[in-house]
């Protein structure tokens, strides 16, 4: 007996067609797509959090596959026809580590370059090319080298952005538009997306929702916790940097509740979460600390005519 709700979270067998609930749309997949669809390179992103340890507190728990078919769906929507721009996006995430960016700042641990290993020199390489998938022309895609609407250099609001800022609000429930009334306000550019001043600037209050989770008590703690013990276990030799990389976030999480450098931390991360501190100074000399600096936050800035919001709306005001 086949479950009714197959049919929302699977490819039809049938018609080839990939349901994307959040932004309600309906993709049609070209034979390579479907496979990738398949391959265990985009299967391992169904079992990686796209906003890493702040899972542990928060309600921040989908996966980044699920942000990885939001941005596949809308790149099809607005250019159904270019096969690279939406193979760029499928592909776009399967270098992440456990837990997507929690561990990027130790050293060796870098997602483009394990996205690059992966597109250009792994088994994957060779079904790419016989599709007759040009490989650096997709990375120069997923890298922005070419600007286009699923990324760039220009700091415009593009879609793998736009998907993780609308996720992230829909998660915790403070969206006043749905994202369906979000799309439908949206008009395609040459390589960019732009809409009206009301959907901007409710797009602008999601970024800065974003960074505000960034720089949140429950990103930095957990995040910052983690990053600590998997650089410990890095260190000791526990765990390689090849073994990292193939890693879903349940093996990682078991390795670190288990191992006996690890276990009382993991322990107290996990279920004594409030009794960590986050301070500007050390105080206690007696107790540990872990350094955290807010090093980037993803504020890429939507388009009013071709012009960026913040800039448009101080215009608008300053008249």
């Amino acid at each position: 007996m086949i479950n009714n709700y197959d049919k929302y979270y699977k490819i039809s067998s049938t018609d080839n067609m990939l349901w994307e609930p959040m932004w309600q749309l309906s993709t049609k997949l070209y034979p390579v797509e479907k496979t990738l669809l398949k391959s265990k390179y985009l299967r391992r992103l169904h079992f990686i959090r796209h906003g890493g340890g702040a899972y542990l507190n928060t309600h921040y728990i989908h996966s980044r596959l699920q942000h990885t078919l939001g941005v596949f769906s809308l790149v099809a929507y607005f250019y159904p026809d270019n096969v690279e721009l939406r193979l760029a996006a499928l592909l776009h995430d399967i270098g992440h580590a456990p837990f997507s960016h929690t561990v990027e700042r130790i050293k060796g641990v870098d997602h483009h370059r394990w996205t690059e290993e992966i597109i250009t020199k792994s088994p994957l390489t060779s079904f790419l090319m016989k599709n007759t998938v040009d490989t650096s022309r997709i990375m120069d895609l997923i890298e922005g080298r070419v600007e286009t609407v699923l990324q760039n250099k220009s700091s415009n609001l593009h879609l793998d952005h736009l998907d993780s800022f609308v996720r992230s609000a829909y998660a915790s429930g403070i969206l006043t538009m749905t994202p369906v009334e979000i799309l439908g306000k949206l008009r395609r550019g040459d390589n960019y997306i732009h809409t009206d001043v009301t959907t901007a600037k409710q797009l602008w209050s999601l970024i800065i929702n974003e960074a505000k989770l960034h720089c949140s008590f429950s990103n930095i703690v957990a995040n910052n916790v983690i990053k600590e013990m998997v650089e410990l276990l890095i260190k000791k030799q526990v765990l390689s940097m090849g073994q990292l990389k193939e890693m879903i976030d349940s093996q990682l999480e078991s390795l670190l509740l288990d191992n006996p450098l690890t276990c009382n931390l993991a322990q107290k991360l996990w279920y004594e979460f409030d009794s960590f501190q986050i301070t500007n100074e050390i105080k206690d000399t007696k107790k540990t600390y872990y350094s955290q600096a807010i090093e980037k936050l993803y504020l890429s800035i939507p388009l009013v005519d071709k012009q960026h919001y913040t800039a448009f709306a101080k215009t608008r005001k300053k008249n």
